[in-house]
């Protein structure tokens, strides 16, 4: 039998560590309630192999990690290992566990300590064998019911009196531990591999070599704490993006979107509404924050997500249908841009094969000399009176007014998929692109009743002449202009 070199097995237990360390990296990538990651931890104690720190809002656990490998299966962990030091004047690994879990407790955080490790855990030990296979714990009745002369009884107090606790103190300890028997390299990889590709990233084998050789180099650099941000910087410059992966950009503006992982890019604007019910959010406090703060954090959002190959993307979202327009008219269909959204439980996406769908012109008629054009859009609602109601009373230099529906008018049924509303809305652009051409229209007054994902395909669609958009919606008093788009 080959006996592997001490120093083989040891760049083994290396590996070990920075593959379950790309793991929990590939946490940060997309878990929202994660805020970062670290290998060798200084504050870590004896569970310092990585650190995961929860955000402070999320009332998690941070997660202390001690990584422990073995070459084979005959490897185990027993009672012996864990009171045995390594040089006559160093200490055990139970001594420097203890004394981390008291550090820890110190804190007053709540945190979690896990000896992880591909050994066995003795099974023919008194006191590791009470290892429960659903908490990996050893539950605090189990140690209370071993008897002062019982095997377990015997050896709790032996190891009360190598730590200088009481047998108390002992069983906190003991029972704040997960004692987590880990999966092989290989699993690992395969573990790894899948939060790569939900976070945007190539999941290849190559990929995730280089992923564990990233991780290695925040070991031999010293690079520390790895927040969301440090990781997606690097896994960019070392060619990680995945090219073909759909992106997520979550948009929080009438109330905060609900996510089971972390998005690629956010948009937060909430405190920008008045602080009521999100319902009755309709407009901003400040309806200059619209162009002042909302196109610029959509345009940082866009540069984000350029770095990324892939030009997929998925909006999730609480929004009003302004917003949806400027989404698309952000990410458009000439830049390569790929959306999809979720409307009531079905996805729309630009890429959908087309229905043939019916544009039926309510009105398209000239109201004055003025160099704009009026487009109302009604589909589940017809705001064309109200539209004439307030060019009438609101001065803008409308000079025609068009207003577009479908066969059978609008209702709430009138749009029955995204197939077709890819189609609707491909016809209704070329309708305002011929008035918007014929009257060299300097700006369009978009007015829109109508599901979110019609406005989404609109502004994604939108590909009109160098004309400026100026969408209007229906507020609390009436129609008032609300975003303004570059053609």
């Amino acid at each position: 039998m080959t006996t592997m070199p001490a120093r083989g097995a040891a760049i083994r237990g290396d590996d070990y560590q920075h593959i379950v360390g790309l793991f929990h990296a590939g946490r940060i990538l997309t878990d929202p309630e994660l805020e970062s990651v670290s290998i060798e931890d200084s504050d870590g104690g004896a569970f310092d192999d990585i650190v995961v720190r929860s955000t402070a809002t999320s009332g998690r656990p941070h997660l202390y990690i001690q990584v422990k490998s073995g070459v084979d299966r005959g490897a185990v962990i027993d009672a012996d290992w864990l009171v045995t030091a390594r040089t006559p004047k160093g200490k055990s690994p139970l001594q420097h566990f203890h004394r981390t879990w008291v550090d820890v407790t110190a804190k007053g955080e709540p945190f979690v300590l896990q000896l992880l490790s591909n050994k066995n855990y003795d099974h023919n030990d008194p006191v590791l064998k009470l290892i429960d296979n659903l908490t990996d714990k050893i539950a605090r009745t189990k140690l209370d019911a071993l008897t002062p002369r019982s095997k377990g009884g015997v050896q709790l107090s032996a190891w009360a009196d190598h730590l200088g606790v009481t047998q108390d103190d002992l069983k906190g300890f003991l029972t704040a531990v997960e004692f987590v028997r880990g999966e092989s390299d290989a699993s690992w990889a395969a573990r790894a591999a899948t939060l790569m590709r939900n976070a945007g990233l190539r999941d290849d084998d190559d990929a995730v070599s280089r992923a564990r050789e990233m991780v290695r180099g925040w070991v031999t650099s010293g690079a520390g704490v790895r927040t969301t941000n440090d990781i997606r910087a690097e896994v960019a410059a070392k060619g990680l993006l995945a090219r073909g992966s759909e992106l997520v950009l979550a948009i929080h503006a009438i109330d905060r979107a609900t996510l089971p992982h972390r998005p690629n890019a956010e948009v937060d604007i909430i405190d920008l509404y008045p602080d009521v019910d999100p319902f009755q959010r309709r407009e901003l406090l400040d309806s200059a924050a619209w162009e002042g703060v909302v196109m610029p954090k959509l345009k940082a959002a866009k540069k984000d997500l350029e770095g990324f190959k892939s030009r997929k993307l998925y909006i999730t979202a609480h929004m009003r249908l302004p917003l949806y327009f400027a989404v698309g008219r952000t990410f458009p269909d000439v830049g390569g841009w790929v959306l999809s959204t979720d409307q009531r439980d079905v996805i729309w996406t630009t890429d959908v094969g087309r229905a043939t769908a019916a544009v039926e012109v309510v009105i398209d008629r000239r109201v004055g000399d003025g160099p704009d054009l009026a487009v109302a859009i009604a589909l589940t609602y017809d705001p064309t009176d109200d539209v004439c109601d307030y060019i009438e009373s609101s001065g803008i230099p409308i000079g025609r007014i068009l207003s577009l529906s479908t066969s059978g008018g609008p209702s709430k049924t009138s749009v029955p998929g995204p197939g077709w509303s890819a189609d609707w809305v491909r016809r209704a652009r070329d309708h305002i692109r011929a008035a918007a051409k014929e009257m060299r229209a300097e700006r369009v007054h978009l007015f829109v009743s109508s599901p979110a994902g019609i406005a989404l395909f609109l502004g994604h669609d939108w590909n009109l002449l160098p004309t400026t958009i100026v969408y209007d919606h229906l507020g609390i008093t009436g129609y008032s202009p609300t975003i303004t788009l570059p053609g």
